[in-house]
């Protein structure tokens, strides 16, 4: 980003006018916009962290294209800084009269600071396309969006109101992003980053020496040399060894090449190309445009890559740097007519009018055939007309092929093409279907067709067949209109999208991650045997290497505690985060504790479309098939209950609890990392972690980016109250909920707002930023809260509060007025069934060292709690996981737990006796 000086000499070489310097000096001084311009509908919201705009978190409202944009910006080296949601116009679109025919408002994406300052708008060109179909369709035309000889797409109006500030505004689309180039930077980044070590100057001689004469192959120098892959993927990063990052994607491992300098890698790429066959035969039952034909458009070469000829017939064309543009057939057909010459256009015109093979039935085929053989072999029956029209259409024929595709019958342009029904009975049926049929809560067709046939009578039309009438009502239905959009969306065809995109699923192992929550269909049991319900299940699928990287189970309702924990169990397994987070539209993913961390850690944030669950498949598929392995062989599951009516007490799934939480817990942890990663996947053919091995061996380990699972981490991945910043009163404290916390550095802060998170394990502290370290602030009155958790904490003010509010209720009814509640010490109603629960999960998070962040708040883990327990004589491996949490030692080592079957014994020999004697 610029600074001031660097600003005002960018303004006054580009020449700014007073008030384009004006507008831009203002969006310049604003905090980060992270508002969105319009309602998320089906898009996916994403958070960039743009490292270019000093760490600011853009959130932009597609993925594949705002997002792209965005991307394509931070990697692109002559544009200087961004902003995006810059300002908003009101818009008024008029007519060729000049006559204002709409008006709305429209925000500008994306103010760029590059070659030249201009304002930028990012649109969809299938969408403009039809915009501009829709304005031509139009009586009175608005003539807003409008395509150049160029081939460059305008907004006149928006156009003429930037032209009013001084600045340039350009409308793009998804052909100007270099997917190509984005996709290599993509994994290339960890090795621009400062943390990457640089490489010793015997390998940079060793490379130098190895592409010095002629190039060599990427997975020969991994293979032969022994060099790694982190060795190799820093040296294209830093330039040691050349690859056209625009054009080459280095994705393709097999066959990248590493060359010497840009002059080399040109004249390897002229020879290859020479070698390569020019021509290429359209593929069959798709189109007569040939593939890999060349055509100019917008100064560039695109190559035709694909053609799909359906409803919506379309061409692919891409670039060498891996622009992608999607165009009808009928326009991408007058294109490549308009550069050809008067041969080529000839044979492209007859070969759209001559029939091929497959259209044509299997019948019509053999009949043609037969025709043939009896013509050539001079049996045919027919009479003299027909013979000598077959005959002269095998003379004309080129090959045998096109012989007996003029010979073909053609039954199907047989008969009368004249409607039979008259418009209005037409028109009448469609209003009908579209107004009464397409309506929710609607009635059956049957009924519909009763009204139709009603309303044909009073204006004395005769009214179509009940049969024509439901062959109307297919093709005119809309189920999103009268079923909702979940419905349609579960029963509509998953879209096909033509042009490439960036890889959803990720180019390297821990890029992209899904995370979300389920309850599993088991009933546990409490350390009495006592029904304690279910469990919430909280996992982080690894979306590039199908296999879960950490997981988080708990009593307590999804939260952004919860999705906190997640990352943090994934810390301790991986000691690395994943670049990309994909999450649903929950809460607890949009609260400011879980943003904050993605934001401080560099984590992009991409939300999925509502009510669409296929786009967080992987999660879904693995607690699907996690249910049906292993949850549903347990004692205890509640499968059958998705039928309660037909299940009786006696076979009623809490008569059979028999899993405590620590146990279901390790034969969780032992199902998911320790047997799942080695099954043979289907996709893959091998198990995911023999193809995580092949995929690090190639992408590299990437060390650099590890992330030390310490007091530091325990302490981002505590949540934030509500209110992030509190102010320190003097003598008292911080006030958090409800109560004072103290510490006492405070006593010279007063007055002062800091920073303030929360300890979930521990209800009598809060940690506390003082500007120079995080501080342990305790309650003034600790013993209510002593061993508590924060949930315990929030359910029971909730209690107490419900209880004050019912109590209230009772005293407004009665005539004595006079007596009130009598405020206790303890004011606080704990249950002590909710304190089992987070007793038993701080234990086991606490064996993991997942619990209290400060080493200084371990002494308060001890709590009066113990003493209403059972006295029993606790086990040797219980003595030592308290005297390691003393010295603080817990929170870096896990112990470790050998399970090789889901017994339960083996998971219960670690915890206490008394969960043991269960």
């Amino acid at each position: 980003m610029l600074s001031i000086n660097e600003f005002e000499k960018y303004a006054a070489k580009r020449g700014l006018s007073g008030q384009a310097l004006t507008f831009i000096e203002d969006i310049r001084g604003r905090p980060a916009d992270m508002s969105v311009d319009g309602r998320q509908r089906d898009n996916s919201i994403v958070y960039v962290t743009s490292k270019k705009m000093q760490g600011r978190q853009i959130k932009t409202r597609s993925r594949s294209l705002h997002a792209s944009a965005v991307k394509w910006h931070e990697f692109n080296q002559s544009v200087l800084e961004y902003h995006t949601n810059v300002h908003t116009f009101d818009l008024a679109s008029c007519d060729e009269n000049g006559r204002v025919r709409n008006r709305q408002s429209h925000t500008v994406q994306l103010l760029v600071l590059g070659d030249e300052a201009e304002l930028e708008d990012w649109r969809e060109e299938r969408d403009l396309v039809e915009a501009e179909k829709r304005d031509a369709e139009r009586f009175v035309k608005m003539t807003r969006y409008h395509l150049d000889g160029g081939g460059r797409w305008h907004d006149r109006v928006l156009e003429e109101k930037c032209a009013e500030l001084g600045i340039a505004y350009r409308l793009r689309t998804s052909r100007d992003i270099p997917r190509v180039f984005i996709e290599n930077m993509r994994i290339l980044d960890d090795f621009h980053d400062t943390r990457n070590p640089l490489l010793s100057s015997d390998t940079e001689e060793r490379l130098r020496e190895m592409v010095d004469r002629e190039p060599v192959r990427y997975v020969d120098v991994l293979d032969k040399e022994g060099l790694s892959a982190d060795v190799l993927l820093s040296a294209i990063a830093t330039g040691i060894v050349y690859v056209d990052l625009s054009c080459i994607p280095v994705r393709d491992f097999e066959h990248l090449m590493l060359f010497r300098d840009e002059g080399m890698s040109k004249a390897y790429t002229c020879m290859s190309e020479s070698l390569l066959p020019q021509e290429s035969l359209p593929l069959p039952g798709i189109g007569n445009l040939k593939l890999g034909m060349i055509v100019h458009f917008n100064d560039q070469q695109w190559e035709i890559i694909h053609e799909r000829l359906d409803d919506q017939p379309e061409v692919l064309f891409r670039t060498k740097e891996g622009r992608q543009m999607v165009k009808p057939r009928h326009e991408a057909l007058q294109l490549v007519l308009a550069q050809a010459d008067q041969n080529e256009r000839r044979d492209i015109l007859d070969a759209e009018k001559r029939r091929s093979l497959g259209n044509l039935t299997s019948d019509a085929l053999k009949k043609a055939a037969a025709k043939y053989s009896a013509i050539r072999d001079g049996t045919a029956k027919l009479s003299k007309s027909t013979l000598w029209r077959a005959k002269q259409a095998i003379q004309k024929s080129a090959s045998i092929t096109d012989a007996i595709l003029a010979l073909a019958p053609r039954d199907a342009d047989k008969g009368s093409r004249i409607p039979r029904l008259p418009p209005a009975v037409e028109a009448l049926a469609k209003e009908f279907i579209e107004k009464e049929y397409n309506a929710p809560n609607a009635s059956s067709a049957q009924q519909i067709f009763n009204k139709y046939s009603l309303a044909c009578a009073e204006r004395g039309l005769c009214p179509m067949s009940y049969v024509t009438f439901l062959v109307r009502v297919k093709e005119h239905r809309s189920i999103r209109d009268r079923h909702g959009k979940r419905v349609a969306y579960r029963d509509s065809d998953i879209p096909l999208i033509l042009d490439i995109r960036e890889p959803i699923h990720g180019l390297f192992p821990h890029e992209v991650v899904y995370i979300d929550h389920t309850q599993p269909n088991l009933m546990t049991a409490g350390t009495h045997g006592e029904d304690w319900g279910k469990v919430w299940l909280s996992a982080a699928v690894d979306a590039h290497v199908p296999i879960p990287r950490a997981s988080y189970v708990s009593y307590d309702p999804p939260s952004a505690w919860s999705a906190l924990m997640v990352l943090r169990d994934y810390v301790r397994r991986w000691h690395r985060l994943p670049r990309v987070v994909v999450v649903d539209g929950g809460k607890e993913f949009r609260s400011h504790a879980f943003q904050l961390f993605c934001k401080i850690f560099g984590i992009e944030i991409r939300y999925r479309g509502p009510g669409r669950p296929r786009g967080g498949a992987l999660v879904e598929r693995m607690f699907g098939v996690t249910e049906q392995e292993f949850f549903t062989g347990l004692e205890g599951s509640s499968l059958q209950l998705k039928d309660a009516r037909m299940t009786t007490k006696s076979v009623s799934p809490n008569q059979f609890r028999k899993w405590t939480f620590p146990a279901l817990c390790r034969a969780l942890d032992h199902y998911l990392f320790q047997v799942r990663p080695l099954d043979v996947h289907p996709r893959l053919g091998i198990s995911p972690r023999e193809f995580e091995e092949a995929r690090i061996q190639q992408t590299g380990l990437r060390k650099h980016m590890s992330i030390e699972f310490d007091e530091n981490l325990l302490l981002l991945t505590c949540p934030a109250p509500p209110q992030s910043q509190h102010r320190v009163y003097p003598h008292r404290g911080i006030w958090e909920s409800g109560r004072y916390y103290w510490h006492s550095s405070f006593s010279t802060l007063g007055k002062r707002k800091l920073e303030v998170r929360i300890e979930p394990w521990l209800a009598q502290i809060i940690y506390v930023y003082t500007g120079s370290r995080w501080e342990v602030a305790t309650a003034r009155d600790v013993e209510p809260l002593r061993g508590r958790t924060r949930y315990e904490l929030n359910q029971a003010i909730r209690e107490k509060e419900r209880f004050a509010r019912l109590q209230a209720a009772r005293e407004r009814r009665k005539p004595e007025r006079t007596a009130r509640l009598v405020e206790s010490r303890e004011p606080l109603n704990f249950d002590e069934t909710i304190a089992a629960k987070q007793r038993v999960m701080s234990d086991y998070y606490r064996s993991l060292g997942l619990s209290v962040a400060k080493y200084e708040a371990m002494p308060l883990l001890d709590a009066p709690y113990d003493q209403r327990r059972p006295s029993t004589d606790h086990s040797s491996t219980e003595s030592q996981e308290n005297m390691a949490i003393e010295s603080g030692a817990a929170n870096r080592v896990a112990p470790k737990v050998a399970c090789e079957t889901l017994d339960v014994p083996q998971y219960i020999g670690d915890i206490d006796d008394e969960t043991a004697m269960l």
